[in-house]
């Protein structure tokens, strides 16, 4: 595969890996991380997503001004790692879900983003400079094709390793990982935006769109709920059942709950998510028996409340055992970095001499007896 090109583009593709993998660790839980650490609700989530994300693409910009200019392509990445180092890092201390790990949560992200910036089109441009060599340059095209792929290794394996550690965490905990519980826990985040479904119907919508019918109603309807900032009532409702039907199932699993009556099997808690017709008679049998059950043993997480038992589970699961493999996973990114960083410093040799700014550039066409003149 490497035949015919220069030993740097295996030394750059693995050290942007190495990058890639720890990003797309720390991207695959980052929401997730968001709205259960702090207790952000779906809309502040998406804001502070979505600026990060305009961050990573935005700030290479600089990134590749700076290297250009000033730095030069290796001192440049190099900074961008080490930076991002330091972010992951701060995301791996499990500081409290309080104002002062929020701020460090923001100060993690910026750093990330910067980082980013700095680090990542300008490793693309280095090995783009690899091939400025005659004898290299004709396989420029199949180079990047190489060089992607690389990045996609490390893409297509960050979720995976994410979601094991989720599950080594939680067995530690007697508990399975399910991705419905962080879901449905984190909808309660909504709750004081909570609206009663009809009444908001009848305010927001006019008689037209009242009339309106199926998939054309359900659009309107999400549209006018977006724009107000609204969850329904109902959706708090549903997302308290889930919970109390993980929790029971769960502690199913785990033998806590024995008594017929409470514990809701696999098979159960599976006929709980079909839409298949002929089980709508089996699974209106599982929905009241959850429904009907009754937790007031507090070591179990129950209480008093008739919702106590979803709330309490949901937090356990979430804020108490999953959270840890938050921390854990940022670390994990944490080492990929290094491990980045260490190919990119060890084998230096293989791209340093593809490593000038447009000044050295300049002044060694100018030691050559070339003239080339530099744009404003």
């Amino acid at each position: 595969m490497f035949k015919n090109h220069p030993k740097g583009l295996l030394v750059l593709a693995l050290t942007n890996m190495g990058e890639r993998f720890g990003y797309y660790t720390m991207l695959a839980i980052l929401t997730l991380y968001m709205q259960a650490k702090f207790g952000l609700t779906s809309v502040y989530t998406s804001i502070i997503y979505g600026t990060f994300l305009a961050l990573v693409y935005f700030l290479p910009i600089f990134g590749g001004a700076l290297a250009d200019k000033v730095l030069g392509y290796g001192k440049t990445i190099l900074l961008g790692t080490v930076v991002m180092f330091i972010g992951y890092l701060l995301l791996a201390v499990p500081f409290e879900g309080n104002s002062i790990g929020l701020i460090v949560m923001f100060i993690s992200l910026i750093l990330i983003a910067l980082g980013t910036g700095f680090f990542k089109g300008n490793l693309q441009a280095l090995v783009g400079k690899l091939y400025d060599d005659p004898r290299y340059s004709k396989n420029r095209d199949i180079a990047f094709s190489i060089f992607y792929m690389f990045i996609n290794i490390g893409a297509f394996f960050a979720p995976s390793v994410a979601n094991t550690i989720n599950n080594s965490v939680l067995k530690s905990a007697d508990f399975t990982y399910d991705a419905n519980i962080p879901k449905s826990y984190v909808a309660l985040n909504d709750e004081a935006n909570a609206v009663d479904k009809n009444t908001f119907i009848m305010q927001n919508l006019t008689p037209e769109q009242q009339a309106l019918e199926g998939k054309e109603f359900e659009a309107v309807l999400h549209k006018a709920k977006k724009d107000k900032k609204v969850v329904f009532a109902e959706e708090i409702q549903d997302a308290l059942f889930k919970l109390k039907a993980a929790g029971l199932n769960q502690y199913t699993q785990s033998k806590k709950i024995t008594d017929p009556a409470l514990t809701v099997t696999n098979e159960e808690y599976n006929l709980l998510q079909s839409r298949d017709p002929n089980d709508a008679e089996a699974k209106a049998a599982v929905v009241a028996k959850v429904n009907d059950a009754r937790i007031t043993d507090t070591s179990l997480d129950g209480g008093a409340d008739e919702d106590a038992f979803a709330r309490n589970f949901g937090k356990r699961y979430v804020n108490e055992s999953l959270s840890s493999s938050y921390s854990l996973a940022f670390g994990v990114a944490c080492i990929s970095l290094i491990l980045s960083i260490l190919i990119f410093l060890l084998f230096r040799g293989t791209w340093k001499g593809s490593d000038k700014t447009q000044k050295q550039k300049l002044e060694e066409s100018k030691s050559a007896g070339i003239e080339i003149k530099e744009m404003p």
